[in-house]
């Protein structure tokens, strides 16, 4: 049997990381250690056979080696027309000249309220930090003894089917805030805000705060309790507002940290090193989710 070709596959898809290049057509990419360089998007946020799931020893072939990057691939080609029809959307918004912080309903077509969630859950279920949630209870259990290709097997039948179990879930229906902001550029790393889980059942209140572009960032929940309608707000937001989310993305991140333009400063929790989350309680990003018209609980 013909063993499956090696291949790179993105967890920052590259229909994403493009709307990143800068003014001089790089991303520029910041490491724990303080490492730093500009390159092309597409070299970015990729790991080597992330989807590729290769069930007999190293050298050797099986009849059950496979690769679920289809899965993915849905996904990814939705990712131009999810961004355009939400960059389209703001811009409208915006000509009405909204006040600061509010949120406002806005009216987003049929494709993009059925399409978001699968573009969103799936770079949370694919990214670094949902990958190692998925591996670190059998890495606690087994005292880290477990070689490099079975990690990637149990990483694998953890995020493999957990992304339409979401979408089936999500679709359509939630709370979605799309925030907007022209003042600062937002980052991404390689971990950001959400509380989706890839062992066991899928978490029913899930919810995210997902970077999009360097001025776009949206966010998507399924609140305990809410008022369905509208389910799409938009807000722009100050400065301040946009260094407190920026914060977050280095709580949660842990090896890599992307931009734009505006190379962020390095906070003592990115530079430890660590995946990280806020603990139970109040935090900046469940205080945006909260004040989004017609949540009542999260």
């Amino acid at each position: 049997m013909e063993e499956i070709k090696s291949a790179v596959h993105h967890w920052w898809p590259r229909g994403v990381s493009k709307h990143w290049v800068g003014k001089d057509g790089y991303v520029g990419a910041i490491r724990a250690d303080g490492g730093h360089f500009r390159t092309q998007h597409g070299k970015l946020g990729g790991i080597k056979n992330a989807h590729t799931m290769k069930m007999a020893a190293i050298g050797q072939t099986s009849p059950w080696d496979h690769s679920f990057e289809s899965l993915y691939d849905t996904a990814d080609a939705a990712f131009p027309r999810v961004i355009e029809e939400i960059q389209a959307l703001i811009s409208n918004w915006m000509q009405t000249d909204p006040s600061v912080t509010t949120y406002q309903p806005v009216s987003p077509s049929i494709w993009l309220r059925n399409n978001l969630a699968k573009s969103l859950v799936s770079l949370c279920l694919r990214g670094p930090l949902n990958r190692f949630m998925a591996l670190d209870l059998a890495m606690k259990l087994r005292n880290g003894k477990i070689d490099p290709r079975e990690q990637n097997r149990i990483v694998g039948h953890n995020i493999m089917h957990m992304l339409n179990d979401y979408v089936r879930h999500m679709s359509g229906q939630g709370k979605v805030a799309l925030i907007y902001s022209p003042e600062r550029e937002f980052i991404f790393g390689d971990g950001f805000f959400h509380n989706l889980t890839t062992v066991g059942n899928i978490n029913s209140t899930a919810r995210m705060v997902v970077p999009l572009t360097p001025r776009i960032s949206v966010i998507y929940a399924m609140p305990q309790s809410m008022t369905p309608e509208p389910m799409f707000h938009a807000s722009w937001i100050t400065a301040q507002v946009t260094e407190q989310m920026n914060a977050t993305i280095q709580v949660y991140s842990k090896d890599e940290l992307f931009y734009s333009n505006e190379r962020p400063k390095i906070s003592s929790k990115f530079q430890s090193g660590q995946f990280m989350e806020y603990d139970w309680g109040p935090n900046p990003a469940d205080h945006l989710i909260k004040k989004i018209p017609g949540v009542h609980e999260i």
